[in-house]
C-alpha cells in the first residue's frame, strides 16, 4: 500500500509540473508588432535589408567562408556558495 502511494504521489508530481509550462511569446509580439506599429515593420526591413547587403558584399569579395570553421568564444560564469559546489573546467567543456 505505501508503495502505491508513493508511485501515485510520483506519477501526479510528473504529469502536475507540465501544466504549468510556457511557451516563449517572442514571435507572437512581433507579429503583432509587425501588424499594428508601421515605424517596427519598417526598421524591420531596414535591418534585413542592410543584413542582405553585407552578406553580398562579403560574398563579392570573397570574405566570407562558407565551408570555413568559425570560432564562437564562449564565457561561463559559475556562481556557487562553498568551494565543494564549484564544478571542474572539464564538465564546463563538456557543456558547452
Amino acid at each position: 500500500m505505501k508503495q502505491f502511494f508513493i508511485l501515485t504521489a510520483l506519477i501526479s508530481l510528473i504529469f502536475s509540473g507540465s501544466s504549468f509550462a510556457r511557451n516563449c511569446g517572442t514571435m507572437d509580439v512581433h507579429e503583432h508588432l509587425l501588424q499594428t506599429d508601421p515605424k517596427y515593420a519598417e526598421n524591420i526591413e531596414q535591418i534585413e535589408a542592410f543584413t542582405a547587403a553585407r552578406i553580398a558584399e562579403l560574398e563579392r569579395t570573397g570574405h566570407m567562408r562558407v565551408n570555413g570553421v568559425i570560432t564562437i568564444p564562449v564565457n561561463v560564469i559559475v556562481v556557487y556558495s562553498n568551494s565543494q559546489q564549484n564544478i571542474s573546467d572539464a564538465q564546463i567543456q563538456s557543456q558547452i
